[in-house]
């Protein structure tokens, strides 16, 4: 990464992280999910603080599972045999990877959990 490289940095909402000794590792917690970050250090003392340091390589946060879900917005018989579904994706924000796609589980009303037949849709352009 290149010094002159125009960064969109975001402000921690408690401010910069400061520490309290001259410890030169620390590990940053409370981030974001499948966020790309970069990082300036700064030397501290009583004085005031030093010129930023180069910026960090890029590091990225580890996946997790969507914490979003879809919305039904409807459901309705198009045959004897087949019913028409949609849904409301979940905001890409609470994603937290690489989108696949979605699983539909369905089954009749009154039959048990276990009866549930599965359909995977992994094209990502689906909705």
């Amino acid at each position: 990464v290149n010094e002159d490289d125009s960064v969109e940095f975001k402000k921690s909402p408690g401010g910069p992280i400061r520490t309290n000794n001259s410890a030169t590792k620390l590990t940053v917690e409370g981030l974001e999910p499948y966020t790309v970050y970069a990082f300036h250090v700064q030397a501290v003392n009583e004085v005031g603080q030093s010129r930023p340091s180069k910026q960090s390589y890029p590091a990225i946060t580890l996946m997790e599972k969507p914490s979003g879900k879809p919305a039904v917005v409807a459901a309705h018989n198009t045959s004897s045999t087949s019913i028409y579904l949609e849904w409301s994706a979940p905001g890409l924000h609470t994603i937290h990877g690489q989108f696949q796609g979605y699983l539909i589980t369905y089954r009749p009303r009154d039959t048990s959990p276990q009866k549930a037949e599965e359909v995977r849709i992994t094209d990502p352009t689906a909705t």
